[in-house]
């Protein structure tokens, strides 16, 4: 899902993102991008957070269906909730999950310093455990954009990464192409994504990345400088307008002022591919410092901002797009260009060679 929401008092007539809004978007998806293929090693080895999400067979088709029930359960959960008003259940659960995630990241880089056993079955990592409440603490304090961004590419890439060292390229494969027509019917289909997109901003739940149009915006103002725009709801807030079925676009123009908002699952889904492809793809990994990156992962990695930069340009003109069907194709594509140019086998590239 991709979203901007439109300036206070728009003069002019909507245009799209600014160059430098768009660059900023490229940086956000990279950064999401090497870290998660930076965690690939800590999450498979033998520290704090590591196998987290280790199951018996990861080549089991299976487990995508697993995770796309366990996707549609919890937002329709959730989607329940915003529409009956509760939207701090939202936020609640994106804080939630957003600490744990992120003591998972930090628990794998670093160190165990005066970490001890609570109790005779919980471990406690000092660092992680202190540096994941910061960031709780600061989502529920102050959810500024920057803030949002920051956790964001943490947590982005710790679930990309958890992910894809869980599963293997079938599985991911399964969860990709089903959560791409998930997500095309939920945008234009029911809509309902575009609600839960309005309830994660007017709650500012840490489930989008928010990158401003220019330096003066603010997402804990915002509600100040709708106070004479007309387009809210009687209270003061700006929002993204109402569509006509009750729900929020997940795409309009952005006009100077205004903000550009991505779901963070945007970029962490099509991320994991390129993880499942570094960690159980037999293809040869480049010599990085410190990143484990094969061929066909990066092939994956840049069809996604091929992808991107197709959304973006589709979304120019305001019209609510989901963002999922041209990331996960593009991440899909120069997946198997990449595996074939590595000399994997297709079989062995779609996961299908042990069931022929």
């Amino acid at each position: 899902m991709t979203g901007d929401a439109p300036a206070p008092r728009p003069a002019t007539r909507a245009r799209g993102p600014s160059a430098a809004t768009v660059l900023c978007v490229l940086g956000v998806f990279v950064a999401v991008q090497v870290g998660a293929l930076s965690l690939a090693a800590p999450f498979a080895g033998d520290g704090a957070g590591a196998g987290a999400g280790a199951v018996e067979n990861p080549g089991d088709p299976v487990f995508g269906v697993v995770y796309l029930a366990g996707v549609l359960v919890v937002s329709g959960a959730l989607l329940v909730a915003v529409r009956r008003g509760a939207t701090w259940v939202l936020r609640g659960f994106a804080v939630f999950a957003s600490g744990l995630l992120s003591w998972f990241v930090l628990a794998s880089l670093l160190p165990a310093l005066g970490s001890g056993v609570v109790g005779p079955l919980v471990t406690v990592h000092v660092p992680a455990t202190v540096g994941a409440l910061a960031l709780v603490v600061a989502l529920l304090v102050r959810p500024e954009w920057y803030v949002l961004d920051l956790v964001g590419v943490l947590t982005g890439a710790g679930a990309a990464g958890l992910v894809g060292v869980t599963l293997d390229v079938l599985p991911v494969l399964v969860l990709l192409v089903t959560l791409s027509a998930y997500d095309a019917v939920a945008v234009y289909g029911t809509g309902h994504v575009g609600a839960l997109a309005g309830g994660a901003v007017e709650s500012r739940a840490p489930v989008l990345f928010v990158v401003p149009g220019d330096r003066s915006f603010s997402y804990l103002h915002r509600d100040d400088n709708d106070d004479d725009d007309g387009d809210g709801d009687g209270d003061g807030e700006e929002r993204p307008p109402r569509r006509p079925d009750g729900g929020r676009p997940s795409a309009s123009a952005s006009p100077p002022g205004g903000a550009l908002f991505i779901g963070i699952g945007d970029a962490v889904l099509p991320t994991t591919l390129a993880v499942s492809a570094v960690a159980y793809l037999p293809a040869p990994l480049f010599d990085l410092p410190g990143v484990a990156l094969s061929l066909p992962a990066l092939s994956a990695l840049l069809g996604t901002l091929a992808g991107l930069g197709v959304l973006l340009w589709a979304g120019r003109g305001g019209r609510a797009h989901a963002g999922l069907p041209p990331l996960n194709g593009g991440a899909l594509l120069g997946y198997l260009a990449g595996s074939l140019a590595a000399g994997v086998p297709l079989a062995e590239a779609l996961g299908v060679a042990a069931y022929l």
